[in-house]
């Protein structure tokens, strides 16, 4: 189920960057500078919606091809190996009919002798620039957001402090930040002219400021309160799990209110644009993107606006976007390597059970542990497991390993694989052990040991 939502978030996100911003941009198409008069031609509409027909296509063909893996059960990592080749694999035909297409409007462009200044320039309206800050919605409208992003902490601070749980507390904190982080690079970006009239880059600025404010101010609490609703199952040990459902519909929500965002304000802009003939054109660098990146060493910025679409790139002409873009590249790809092989060695490597007359040890990846015979209180075979909540360790396909609070049993460590079933349980002064070995044979004479060194 986790899988498909991801899979579903990712071919929305998709369309988002591939499918709707390329064609929404005031002055632009796929990134690259047109004159407003002719962005109505017949041309104009013909490259856009045979785009968007092939980029349609292509998401209904990722869109099945994500169906067979998804009932990959076992073992996980092979899912999640298939997961990310497939993204991996969506994001490169994405790419290449989006330059294809990038192409094909160079062509057009030279053909209509739709030309651009002859000297790089980049128009700035500082009238603008000195009351930019005055545009955007005030500060206090971000309260409700941050405020219920405390909740977490605020009930793990009252709750007693349990430091297993406090990773699953700082998301909603986190994301809060990064919403005020974004709202201040809004605030202090350039206040590019588009027009030599001062009213219409002002009435262009205050729409694209004013909405994404506004848009981070409910974005914060509408994903607070998501984050809120997935993390009080978790920290309850599997109460309230109700609230699941609610909380993927407002992440919904959230993917489809920074959709419909980008494409308000850009219709906006591109009316207030339409209604004047004093339009400045905007020198495009398209010379400078090759290959997905944007590498302009005259350019003193270590970040710029992706050519098209939301968020920042660097600039790899700058010595530090190099070496920045090359550590990102790198360690992306190390974590997704190294995820796969944590997630391969948890479940093909075997759990291994010692007992001796004095204390018992457990070997198994990443959560072994070992403890006196002494604090052992009951031995017992059992079939099933109690639902919970894990608190530290994997739970993916059939494996459960690490450490768990159970329903009415508390803090556990399980080393279980539950197509192995029925499990050892034994109960500590302190927790409570699940264990499975590979066959039912080992798991019942492991069981005679334990209850041989306790008597």
């Amino acid at each position: 189920m986790i899988m498909l939502l991801i899979a579903l978030s990712m071919l929305i996100t998709t369309a988002i960057v591939f499918y709707i911003l390329p064609v929404n941009e005031p002055g632009r198409l796929f990134g690259l500078f047109l004159p407003p008069e002719m962005e109505k031609t017949q041309e104009v509409r013909q490259l856009r919606s045979g785009y968007q027909k092939l980029l349609w296509l292509l998401l209904l063909i990722f869109a099945v091809l994500a169906v067979p893996f998804l009932f990959i059960r076992k073992p996980f990592w092979i899912q999640f190996t298939c997961f990310f080749l497939w993204e991996i694999l969506q994001l490169i035909v994405c790419s290449l009919l989006f330059n294809r297409y990038v192409r094909k409007t160079e062509q057009l462009r030279a053909q209509k002798g739709w030309t651009l200044p002859a000297h790089e320039q980049i128009s700035v309206d500082t009238s603008v620039s000195l009351v930019r800050k005055k545009l955007a919605v005030h500060p206090a409208a971000m309260l409700p957001g941050t405020l219920l992003s405390l909740v977490p902490l605020l009930i793990w601070l009252m709750e007693g402090r349990d430091w297993a749980m406090l990773p699953a507390v700082f998301p909603a904190p986190l994301s809060a930040t990064l919403f005020w982080a974004a709202r201040a690079a809004c605030i202090r970006a350039r206040s590019i002219a588009y027009s030599e009239n001062t009213d219409v880059n002002r009435a262009c600025h205050a729409v694209f400021v004013r909405g994404w404010t506004i848009y981070f101010a409910a974005a914060s609490a509408i994903l607070s309160i998501s984050l809120i609703l997935l993390w009080l199952p978790e920290y309850f040990s599997g109460q309230y799990s109700w609230v699941t459902v609610p909380a993927v519909i407002l992440l919904f929500l959230f993917i489809f209110s920074t959709m419909l965002t980008v494409i308000r304000i850009r219709q906006k802009q591109q009316r207030i644009l339409g209604m004047t003939d004093q339009y400045i054109p905007q020198q495009d660098d398209n010379r400078y993107w090759k290959g997905g990146f944007y590498n302009n060493p005259i350019d003193p910025r270590l970040m710029v606006p992706k050519r098209s679409g939301l968020g920042m790139t660097f600039n790899v002409g700058n010595r530090f976007g190099k070496l920045f873009t090359i550590l990102t590249l790198g360690l992306s790809g190390l974590l997704i390597v190294g995820l796969i092989g944590m997630f391969a060695w948890m479940e093909t490597a075997p759990f291994l059970m010692k007992v001796n007359a004095e204390t018992v040890s457990i070997s198994a990846p990443i959560y072994g542990t070992e403890f006196p015979v002494s604090e052992i209180r009951e031995i017992s075979l059992v079939d099933s497991i109690p639902s919970g909540a894990r608190t530290n360790g994997a739970a993916a396909g059939d494996l459960l390993l690490g450490h768990f609070r159970l329903d009415g049993v508390g803090d556990a460590l399980l080393y279980v694989h539950t197509d192995q079933m029925p499990c050892i349980k034994i109960e500590l002064e302190e927790k409570t052990i699940y264990f499975t070995a590979e066959t039912e044979e080992e798991t019942a004479a492991l069981l005679e040991l334990l209850k041989e060194a306790v008597s």
